[in-house]
């Protein structure tokens, strides 16, 4: 089964819903492009996510997006779908996105405080899994919540 990403926003709040291993795969889809959907329910990615995806073809990858054009949940399905993190952080009307892998987005520590001095804010990030476990913050997420003065 692919993992179901679940998004945080700065403030700690969960983005998407977290569905445990006991869960039936979704018999009565939501909505195209649903993160739920997409890891259980056998959906595609809609139109608007795909795009994003293309332009993020593999770990380390960084796009810029208008900021209406992207969501914490947009990033959750792109999770579900590829099983991979992803980060956000927003300037004025624009969102970069950086793709990780399974376990991790490649910014340290060197590049998150230029982000910030770049007038960057951090947005938020999705992490793979399935449980509660998953979303336990590692060191990196504590870390970047310094550099960008977040709770």
């Amino acid at each position: 089964m692919v993992p179901v990403g679940v998004g945080f926003e700065q403030d700690g709040g969960i983005i998407a819903t977290v569905v445990d291993g006991t869960s039936s795969p979704i018999s009565n889809p939501i909505e195209f492009g649903h993160p739920a959907d997409v890891a259980f329910g056998g959906k595609e990615l809609n139109q608007r996510q795909q795009r994003i995806l293309d332009q993020l073809p593999g770990y380390g990858s960084q796009a810029v997006v208008k900021k209406r054009d992207v969501s914490m949940l947009d990033l959750s399905a792109l999770t579900a779908k590829t099983g991979d993190e992803f980060a956000m952080f927003t300037r004025k009307g624009k969102r970069l996105i950086v793709r990780g892998n399974a376990k991790q987005v490649p910014l340290y520590e060197n590049d998150l405080k230029k982000l910030f001095n770049d007038g960057y804010r951090w947005s938020g990030h999705t992490h793979t899994g399935f449980t509660g476990a998953d979303l336990i913050a590692s060191q990196g997420d504590k870390d970047t919540l310094v550099v960008f003065k977040a709770r």
